[in-house]
């Protein structure tokens, strides 16, 4: 169960950072406002 746990954690992690480098051109503010 905990294996899964770091699967789902790495996944989110690795979504967060493909979006963060993808706004890299968009503002902080504007960023956080997309959620």
């Amino acid at each position: 169960m905990e294996d899964r746990l770091v699967e789902e954690t790495n996944a989110l992690i690795l979504l967060w950072k493909t979006k963060w480098e993808g706004t890299n051109w968009i503002s902080r503010r504007e960023f956080l406002s997309t959620f």
